[in-house]
């Protein structure tokens, strides 16, 4: 290595090559002559000396490096390198001399790997890159090369002095990491939720991009600020039950709702959840979070209680005016029967002279009064009835769904298997009131399936024709033949508080609309109610008649 091996040969030795006479002038005898060469001698075998133990510690530092150390030259040409070139490629060093090492450059990376080489011809130019090189086993490995080029002027050349290194694990895991931060932010946009993480330390908080609608610099979004933007109702709970969790060294998630305030003053719903990472010693380390915006969800909720609330009121309201008309009609029978015995009690009265005469004018007064009975009855019934106006075109599916919704509030449903099979079918219908039949259906299906091991509800809709058929299906105790019979008429009920008017103004919606009601007993157990309604086409063409 004379690149390395090269220096000024030690002062005295110069000085006895170049002087040969003492201060005086006159020669040196031989014996000074002796003396002063054998004393430079000396100092050059102690240089020497020093000069290959400083070989050998770079020698032995080498040999111990993972780092490949090399030295080219102007014109990249290799002219030394480690052993660990052997190590890492399987090689001889005698293949990476000169040019050699050039093939072991993946082509892709080869273009820039050599034009920075280039550049680090010129004295002070230095380049720092990674590159893909051969390995022994065949496969490429990321490797990193540091370089940099230096004059030698004793020897009038340029050098350039790098080291090589594999940065394979490295440069992988980089990459792993690049792709969970871009996954991680990716999530962040692809989601409303706003996440967070809690590094306690680093006592740092850092939050998604979603934080923005709340805070317009993330960099004050605080741990305290997120305490104090809870819901005043609702912090102290929500603080609490943080603390319980974290002082809990075997619980790994939490989750909370709590109200959050907005810029604007009002505030948002959100569900909270995080889990922990803890130190040996069960104390929190890290905890990562997403907060979740239920607020439209929430005042959907809201909404839907509401509307519900008052479709019950309505329904309610509806069922009074069908049960009306229902006695109303069971009531003009024997009205009729009372105005007729009265006219038969008049005549008897007229035939016989015994009798009052104001016992005729009462009998007048009687009948008069049963006919006027009759007259308000007549007219609270067309006026119940008054409903067909609001007779629209409905989906009979929409109105099943809902009325389910509807009776499965409140109710005992837990463990009922419910099925539901319909077509979409349209149909001009009174819409409350043909969900307070299918209520009061699926209502009695589930009181009747209480006590039975087996729970099936099945609701089927179907054309049939002219019409619409719906079929509500229990697996209940059934009906004997005697009741079945009766099952529509007012006050039959085989409940023991029901007033047994529910039926009886099912059928007397059905009816109004121009369908039909009936039961059927199923074979392996249980009811089946059956009711039609005409189809909205058919209704159209017959008012169109």
């Amino acid at each position: 290595m004379p690149y390395l091996d090269r220096a000024d040969a030690p002062p005295q030795l110069n000085n006895a090559l170049r002087i040969l006479e003492d201060a005086q002038g006159a020669p040196l005898c031989s014996e000074d002559l002796s003396a002063l060469i054998a004393a430079a001698l000396a100092e050059l075998q102690s240089y020497e000396q020093a000069r290959r133990r400083r070989e050998h510690h770079l020698t032995c530092l080498w040999a111990c490096s993972p780092q490949l150390h090399w030295i080219a030259d102007r014109e990249n040409d290799l002219v030394w390198v480690s052993r660990a070139w052997t190590e890492l490629t399987g090689r001889p060093i005698q293949e990476a001399l000169g040019h050699g090492w050039r093939q072991f450059v993946h082509p892709d990376d080869a273009d820039q790997y050599f034009a920075a080489a280039r550049e680090a011809r010129f004295a002070s130019g230095s380049y720092d890159l990674r590159f893909r090189g051969l390995t022994a086993d065949g496969s490429y490995r990321w490797l990193r090369t540091r370089a940099v080029g230096r004059d030698d002027e004793t020897a009038g050349a340029a050098f350039v002095y790098g080291v090589t290194e594999d940065v394979h694990d490295q440069v992988v895991a980089e990459a792993a990491l690049e792709r969970l931060v871009e996954r991680s932010e990716l999530v962040g946009l692809a989601t409303n939720d706003i996440i967070w993480d809690r590094d306690f330390d680093a006592n740092q908080l850092t939050w998604s991009r979603a934080i923005g609608a709340f805070c317009e610099d993330p960099a004050e979004a605080t741990w305290t600020w997120w305490e104090n933007n809870i819901h005043p109702a609702d912090r102290e709970p929500t603080l609490a039950s943080l603390r319980a969790f974290l002082a809990d060294s075997a619980a790994p998630r939490w989750q909370l709702e709590y109200r959050f305030r907005r810029p604007d003053g009002s505030y948002a719903t959100f569900l909270d959840r995080c889990y922990v990472l803890r130190r040996d010693d069960g104390s929190p380390r890290r905890m990562i979070g997403a907060m979740t915006d239920l607020s439209a969800r929430v005042e959907a909720d809201a909404k839907i209680k509401q509307l519900q609330s008052e479709l019950i009121h309505v329904s309610r309201l509806s069922a009074m005016g069908a049960m009306a008309a229902t006695l109303a009609h069971e009531l003009n029978q024997p009205l009729a029967a009372a105005t007729n015995w009265v006219g038969v009690a008049s005549v008897l009265v007229q035939r016989s002279a015994d009798v009052p005469e104001q016992a005729g004018s009462a009998l007048d007064q009687a009948r008069a009064s049963i006919a006027r009975a009759g007259e308000i009855i007549r007219r609270i019934r067309t006026m119940l009835w008054r409903g067909n106006n609001n007779r629209e075109v409905h989906d009979i599916r929409a109105l099943i769904d809902e009325s389910l919704r509807l009776a499965l509030i409140g109710a005992t449903a837990s463990g009922i298997a419910c099925r539901v099979v319909a077509h979409s079918i349209d149909i001009f219908v009174d819409r409350v009131q043909i969900e307070q039949v299918l209520l009061n259906l699926v209502r009695n299906a589930i009181e009747a399936m209480a006590s039975q091991s087996r729970r099936e509800l099945l609701i089927t809709a179907r054309p049939n024709g002219e019409f619409a058929e719906v079929t509500v299906a229990d697996t209940g105790p059934g009906l004997d033949e005697e009741l079945q019979a009766r099952l529509f008429t007012p006050f039959v009920t085989t409940k023991d508080q029901g007033l047994g008017v529910g039926l009886s103004i099912s059928r007397t919606i059905i009816e109004e609309h121009g369908g039909s009601i009936r039961a059927i007993v199923n074979p392996d157990g249980g009811t089946t109610f059956v009711f039609t309604l005409p189809r909205a086409r058919q209704v159209s063409e017959d008012g169109a008649r």
